[in-house]
């Protein structure tokens, strides 16, 4: 079962929580409290944010997943000074050199051109410094960085930082960029169905909403939640002078000084909840019931002829039992839509004599066999006979 096997990897903390929230749902029995429904977030986490949050000792999921997102972000802006700092690494002959040996290397040509260890000038020692006879003065200020930086000859090379951004432009013509999210001015703390409790600060103005091509903006409040894109609620239909008739599956919209407009739903079929044959083995061992039912569709019950209102009256017309064609009768009932009518002549099909001699073999084969019988009806239908690929 892949919930059991769950772990962060390479997910952010807000995608660990998505999958973890959509697996959940197959497998609440294995999370039936909320206190074990954190320990298995918490230990799914990555390594350093597990030991950041284990000695906290969270029981509840939401307060867990807000502070596994601070540490999250607190480690990604290490990284990112970390990756500034890599950046402004000295690039000349003595980079690779670390702090004590380039200390080292300086004192050493100090020493070499007699140079004074307070000022890095020449002509005096150190216990000979003018300035240090007379303890009233201040110390000179140390030399300028250019000048020690050729002194000790380290050359520094400033790359400035980098940062992937979208114009203003190009946001605008991207239809799935959010340019800004706003704090809300308190924090919300909103119940979900399944017992949690997710706090949410941030909400994005004047989104734009079509609906049956009208545009109706809405400010939507960030919600972490699988399954919907968007909960429109009341303070937005209430704007809108919305009216919803559960019936007709219908929203009529009045919106002020518009024309009133409504929007049909779509019949969203459901389909009964169906589990796998592995999930009903671990629900058994866990301890759960299982029922065993065999469905039979009942017989229905035939009616029998004497309980058919006109059929019962013509027993001789509807028997159980077809025994055959009907039977020639010496007078042939006909009905004449239109009184007078003839036929109309046409000329029949014109075969071969051969041909029509087999025709009419085939066709005395078939009325001696019961399968057709001669016609008494003045109308005729033209037919054509054809031979098969076969012969």
């Amino acid at each position: 079962m892949e919930f059991t096997t769950l772990v962060q990897g390479t997910m952010t903390v807000h995608q660990y929580v998505a999958r973890f929230i959509e697996l959940s749902r197959f497998a609440a029995y294995l999370i039936p409290e909320e206190e074990k429904k954190a320990r298995k977030f918490e230990q799914g986490l990555n390594e350093k944010l597990y030991e950041r949050v284990v000695g906290f000792q969270i029981r509840n999921f939401s307060e867990l997943v807000d502070k596994a997102t601070i540490f999250e972000r607190s480690l990604q802006r290490r990284a990112t000074l970390h990756d500034q700092r890599k950046m402004t690494i000295p690039s000349g002959p003595h980079s690779g050199m670390d702090q004590g040996s380039w200390k080292k290397r300086n004192e050493v040509c100090r020493k070499e051109a007699r140079l004074c260890y307070r000022c890095g000038k020449s002509g005096h020692y150190l216990r000979d410094y003018p300035l240090r006879l007379n303890s009233n003065k201040p110390p000179p200020p140390p030399p300028p960085r250019a000048e020690r930086t050729a002194r000790g000859n380290v050359q520094r090379t400033i790359v400035p930082a980098r940062v992937f951004a979208l114009t203003p432009g190009e946001a605008e013509d991207k239809n799935d960029v959010i340019t800004q999210t706003e704090k809300l001015k308190s924090k919300l703390q909103v119940a979900t169905p399944t017992g949690n409790s997710v706090v949410c600060d941030e909400f994005l103005p004047g989104c734009p909403v079509t609906i049956e091509g009208r545009l109706m903006p809405a400010d939507l409040i960030v919600f972490n939640m699988i399954g919907f894109d968007v909960i429109l609620g009341m303070d937005w239909l209430a704007c809108y002078h919305a009216s919803i008739d559960c019936f007709k599956k219908e929203v009529v919209f009045r919106p002020p000084k518009k024309s009133e407009f409504q929007f049909t739903g779509s019949k969203v079929r459901m389909h009964p909840p169906i589990i796998s044959a592995v999930q009903v083995g671990k629900l058994l061992r866990n301890g759960c019931q299982g029922f065993l039912t065999c469905a039979v569709e009942a017989p229905k019950e035939e009616l029998k002829l004497e309980q058919i209102p006109v059929v019962r009256e013509y027993p001789e017309v509807f028997p159980e039992d077809l025994p055959g064609l009907p039977l020639e009768r010496e007078v042939e009932f006909t009905i004449e839509l239109v009184p007078g009518t003839a036929p109309l002549s046409k000329a029949p099909y014109r075969m071969a004599l051969s041909e029509l001699v087999e025709l009419k073999e085939q066709l005395q084969d078939l009325l001696d066999k019961g399968f057709i019988r001669p016609s008494v009806s003045p109308w005729r239908a033209p037919v054509l006979f054809v031979k098969k690929k076969d012969g």
